[in-house]
């Protein structure tokens, strides 16, 4: 379980430096609190990156979804009225039928 500290210091740094960070590892200076951060804490820090890319994950998902839906209710709502006009300049010309 990730505590509510170690929480508020990745969400300063956020999930691209982070990640660059975890990548790099121990190779790399990135500053005494990062290092220290990297040192101790880094499954902490493997699973807050987990967690972000997963929420992102599930956000762009629903975003997706919300999009093809209001793109099939367009086309739906398109076709129905294109038949609706059809209709009635059937009716417009012919009206005896």
């Amino acid at each position: 379980m990730i505590s509510a500290d170690l929480r508020s210091q990745f969400e300063r740094y956020g999930n691209d430096l982070l990640s660059q960070v975890v990548a790099a590892g121990e190779h790399s200076s990135k500053g005494d609190e990062l290092n220290k951060l990297l040192q101790y804490n880094r499954q902490e820090m493997v699973e807050w990156i987990q967690e972000q890319n997963a929420n992102s994950d599930l956000l762009e998902t629903t975003r997706f979804k919300t999009i093809r839906r209001w793109t099939v209710t367009a086309g739906v709502a398109g076709v129905i009225a294109a038949i609706a006009a059809v209709i009635a300049a059937w009716f417009a010309v012919w009206p005896n039928h």
